[in-house]
């Protein structure tokens, strides 16, 4: 099988969707002689913040001479950016010989799952030292939640992907979905959260149920004062729920310092010069990632003129994640991100119009035209769209 025919065979995967459970994952992975089994993990669910934790503690072991497996989701360009060793993607042939070697399993997965799948086989054979593993919808149904981690962590939890994490009778949509997150604390194994309010509430009674000991941000360890490589003030918080998690794991405080220092994670408040303008990129695509974009441009920008290139998915809740995100003076570009699932452009500028005076319909190339020196370029909304400018950007640098 070429890496192409891998593709394909993977993009013909996506009609089956989303099916939360674990079943087909387990004989997946039984058929490879269960190979999530061979190496220690740490297991990373929550609402946002968790590709930036998952990059940090993967920096982290790296500079503790421990040789890493990321798996990630989703990726913005490239499958391969969804399954790393030592920081590095896996190579085409790699990638297309574990593809093809599921595939003549006979087990009907879905794409989500034989990706799992092909993570844990790729970090078996390459002998890792530890697997940092990023949950990829909810928690407790999801097909990575067949490991049993070093420590569990749970970033924070934020309305998203509440159709897909219904919680018990007379649970709020927070509740619910926290009920879903705390899914992957195991008995007795550690749990870190910087998770809040009722849904702290849940994954505390879980952690307590299960006999695991509870790490939580605030009052059981503090913002961290490292220095930091990705930028945006959420970035503080989730440093710390790293730190704290590598701290349990039995990582030096020197080696948390500098892989937090040398992290890096493509679209998170990332900042270039592109065509004389100060773009950034952020991955904002629910309204608690527009709450914290909205912060850290504040911070950082409080007061250029502001000019966004906004595309978001019609299943998100766009209209307040655009309340958050916008001041009266900022002009909007409204686009379509490629996706089946995406807002329509006009679905956008007619959401945007009632926060911005300037509202209007385009591209990268128009949002750049109605900016000028003074001014930055914010690309926000959903990943697609990030992943896509990225590229454009990157490219021609």
């Amino acid at each position: 099988m070429t890496y192409n025919e891998a593709l394909e065979f993977l993009e013909s995967t996506a009609i089956f969707g989303i099916k939360p459970g674990l079943e087909r994952i387990s004989r997946l992975l039984f058929l490879l002689n269960d190979p999530q089994k061979k190496f220690p993990t740490l297991h990373v669910a929550g609402t946002n913040g968790k590709g930036s934790v998952c990059a940090m503690l993967e920096s982290i072991c790296r500079e503790s001479n421990l040789k890493t497996g990321l798996f990630t989701s989703p990726h913005l360009t490239n499958y391969r950016e969804r399954i790393r060793i030592n920081g590095e993607l896996i190579s085409e042939e790699k990638f297309a010989d574990g593809i093809n070697r599921i595939k003549n399993l006979g087990v009907d997965a879905t794409q989500f799952e034989i990706l799992t799948a092909l993570a844990f086989l790729i970090f078996a054979e390459e002998k890792i030292d530890v697997g940092i593993i990023e949950v990829g919808l909810g928690g407790t149904l999801d097909s990575t939640n067949v490991i049993i981690p070093k420590v569990s962590i749970i970033t924070n939890i934020a309305e998203d992907h509440a159709d897909k994490c219904i919680g018990e009778p007379g649970d709020s949509v927070i509740e619910g979905i926290a009920r879903h997150k705390s899914g992957i604390i195991k008995s007795k194994i550690p749990v870190v959260t910087a998770a809040q309010g009722d849904a702290l509430k849940i994954i505390s009674n879980r952690a307590k149920d299960l006999d695991a000991p509870i790490s939580i941000y605030g009052r059981d360890f503090q913002p961290i004062e490292y220095d930091l490589n990705l930028r945006g003030e959420y970035q503080i918080e989730n440093a710390s729920v790293a730190s704290e998690a590598a701290r349990i794991f039995g990582i030096s405080k020197e080696s948390i310092q500098l892989g937090l220092k040398k992290a890096r994670w493509a679209g998170r408040f990332e900042i270039f010069n592109y065509k004389n303008r100060i773009v950034v990129i952020d991955g904002a695509h629910n309204p608690a990632g527009a709450r914290a974009l909205r912060l850290s441009l504040d911070k950082n920008f409080p007061n250029q003129r502001r000019v966004f290139l906004i595309g978001i998915l019609r299943d998100k809740n766009f209209s307040e994640m655009l309340e958050i995100l916008l001041r009266k003076s900022d002009s909007v570009v409204a686009t379509m991100p490629d996706s089946p699932r995406a807002a329509s452009a006009e679905e956008i500028a007619n959401a945007a119009s009632r926060f911005a005076n300037r509202v209007e319909i385009g591209n990268l190339n128009r949002a750049l035209e109605i900016s000028d020196s003074e001014s930055i370029v914010v690309i926000a909304g959903s990943l697609y769209l990030i992943g896509k400018i990225r590229g454009e950007i990157t490219r021609e640098k």
